[in-house]
């Protein structure tokens, strides 16, 4: 099969792949540069159904012959690559991201890694820099394409050309309208799996089969929208934005518009013909599978963040790891009759033998669980906090919407057996404290129950909600004042990461101009309060809880310090902790009217006169930046038994 050379397609290549590199290494500039894997899926639909369907026509495809050119051109830099990353692994991770490697490298193998990222994405999970393989959540998607599309197109072909047409449109609109529901209701599954990305796939197979009429002006019109499109979703689309979704139909449109139209003698086919583009777009899939290992290890290995210009040349460095890979080793791979794979057989043996041994080495990691061994006790009890998480934080942060019964048996507080008599509302910081809450209910005789939603703070907003989150955290709000009246609890108890409120702006639903967050805050906090109140209920504000500098990983931080024989104090000033949560202490300690609410402040727990602590006995206070560990859970317990104590003799 040989299909007329396009150089401009290399150079969309690179166009595509300059602002994932880019994005990735942290310039806000390019905020929507992950656009960049959704124009490789489209130029990757395209070529791939170009191959096939002029091999269909010319009666000679063969799926050995198709499935050995996807091994030669995927499999040889992406073996060296995983390769490269293992003694980096086994000396810089700890023994938690080392079996997290290594299930990743067996899910690699299996062309599975796209699932296994989505079975682990979750809202405490680790870091995406800190994951080497991350990325090749695309190429798995790609692969099972590759192994799902040439057996449709090989059942379909009989039926005609037309019917092909037919079916791919029929699919790619299902997938498309698939992934508009999923990225409101499973975003996590949306971005990762194949049924709502196929969809951008299948866009490209269908340019494959559009006749062009070559016209100069519209030529040149319809490739510039193209174009334009591309470049709009990279630097107006953000992390904040659905994806993908109906919003990803820009960049898509924009590269099936650039393959149909951005021929030679185009202005955008002259400018992605640009030697310089065309070089960067040959060695682009290298320079893809070379940026995120180069960036995730140097997160890694560093104890402070990386500067802009550590990542520029971060970047620079995937690139020119990529030509040398391009060079030595994808060139010579793709090659048939020739050193090192000169055959079909040759090429499925070395394939075989590597996938089996990196299939091995997955594994033996993965149940080895990391080798712990390689670390000291002292690290590893500090390490032990990242997975000592509360069942409360593992079981109840999904909202009241779930039905009673599920509340009742996963989020009861208490004594079992007796009445509920006081209530938890907040977000994952509330349930982060819930099980010291629980062990001071169970020694003071009280029974309650938690409500929580992480990233909603627990203000029941009468005239204005979250901004950055309203739609998520609008229902768990108002439900707070419908389940207080309903349940009539003596206690309710408020905790959430209060140090929101120095940066968020309210929004009301009758008034669309913005208030500030220390204002419209304080009257919703009264207001919620008051109702709260004329329920019955004494109402507890706990605030506040410190975080590590940089927002660092604790328990991994001071674990990796200890593996790496550096020291670095990670602590807050107290006087930076108090900067931070000014609003929530101010309302808290002055603003709120006498007896409406009872300030816990446990900022003593932690802090001295100087600096705020985030260990205790060698073990950490928290399981991550912020969030209280079961055991900095339980440590606190003596402060909220003083809650149902002194509420007792009111």
């Amino acid at each position: 099969m040989n299909l007329k050379y396009r150089p401009e397609i290399d150079g969309l290549r690179a166009v595509a792949v300059l602002p994932v590199i880019l994005f990735h290494a942290g310039f806000s500039t390019f905020s929507g540069g992950f656009v960049g894997v959704d124009v490789f899926f489209v130029i990757s639909g395209y070529l791939i159904t170009s191959i096939i369907s002029k091999d269909m026509e010319s009666g000679t495809f063969s799926f050995w012959d198709f499935y050995e050119r996807r091994a030669r051109r995927i499999l040889p830099a992406l073996f060296l690559v995983m390769l490269c990353c293992i003694p980096f692994a086994w000396m810089w991770m700890l023994p938690m991201e080392l079996e997290a490697f290594s299930a990743s490298v067996v899910a690699v193998c299996l062309f599975a890694s796209n699932i296994l990222f989505w079975k682990q994405s979750g809202y405490f999970d680790a870091g995406a820099e800190l994951k080497p393989l991350l990325h090749t959540w695309s190429l798995a998607v790609e692969e099972q394409y590759y192994i799902i599309f040439p057996i449709a197109i090989l059942l379909l072909w009989r039926l005609g050309r037309r019917h092909v047409i037919w079916s791919i449109a029929i699919v790619a609109v299902l997938s498309l309208a698939l992934s508009e529901y999923a990225s409101w209701l499973r975003p996590a599954a949306n971005f990762y799996l194949l049924p709502t990305r196929g969809w951008e796939l299948m866009a490209g197979s269908l340019c494959s089969f559009a006749i062009v009429r070559r016209n100069s002006w519209p030529d040149n019109i319809l490739s510039l929208a193209g174009f334009a499109a591309i470049a709009v979703s990279v630097f107006a689309y953000d992390k904040s934005i659905p994806f993908p979704s109906l919003y990803a139909l820009l960049p898509v449109l924009g590269t099936c518009a650039i393959l149909l139209f951005a021929q030679q003698g185009t202005l955008v086919g002259a400018l992605l013909s640009f030697k310089p583009l065309v070089g960067l777009g040959l060695v682009s899939y290298s320079a893809y599978l070379w940026h995120q290992p180069v960036f995730a290890f140097a997160h890694l290995r560093s104890l402070i963040p990386l500067t802009l210009q550590m990542k520029l040349s971060l970047a620079i460095a995937s690139i020119a790891l990529a030509y040398l890979s391009w060079r030595f080793v994808e060139v010579p791979a793709r090659k048939r009759r020739a050193w090192p794979l000169p055959s079909r057989r040759a090429a499925f043996a070395a394939f075989g033998i590597l996938v089996c041994a990196f299939m091995t080495a997955g594994m033996v990691g993965h149940l080895a669980r990391g080798f712990p061994w390689r670390m000291s006790q002292s690290a590893l009890n500090v390490l032990a906090g990242a997975s000592d998480i509360g069942r409360y934080v593992n079981e109840c942060l999904w909202g009241p919407t779930l039905d009673d019964a599920f509340v009742a048996e996963k989020c009861h507080m208490g004594v079992e057996g007796q009445p509920i008599d006081f209530l938890l509302f907040g977000d994952s910081y509330a349930a982060a404290i819930a099980d010291g809450v629980d062990l001071a209910a169970k020694t003071t005789g009280h029974s309650g129950l938690l409500y929580s939603l992480h990233g909603c703070v627990p203000i029941a907003s009468i005239g204005g909600m979250w901004s950055e989150s309203k739609e998520k955290c609008k229902p768990f709000q108002q439900s707070l004042l419908e389940i207080v009246e309903h349940m009539k609890p003596k206690i309710v108890i408020l905790n959430a990461n209060w140090m929101q409120l120095e940066d968020t702006q309210l929004i009301s639903d009758n008034n669309p101009t913005a208030r500030s967050g220390f204002e419209a805050f304080f009257k919703d906090a009264l207001k919620t309060v008051d109702a709260f109140k004329e329920s019955g209920a004494k109402v507890y504000v706990v605030c506040c809880t410190p975080h590590a500098v940089y927002n660092f990983d604790i328990p991994r931080s001071y674990a990796r310090m200890q593996l790496f024989g550096t020291v670095f104090d990670m602590r807050q000033s107290r006087s930076e902790f108090e900067f931070q949560y000014r609003t929530a202490l101010a309302i808290f300690k002055s603003s709120m009217r006498k007896d409406d609410a009872t300030l816990v402040d446990i900022e003593d727990f932690f802090c001295d006169s100087e600096k705020c602590d985030l260990m205790r006995n060698g073990r950490s206070l928290f399981f991550d930046w912020g969030h209280l560990s079961r055991y900095g859970s339980d440590l606190l317990s003596p402060i909220f038994k003083n809650i149902f104590v002194s509420s007792s003799k009111k």
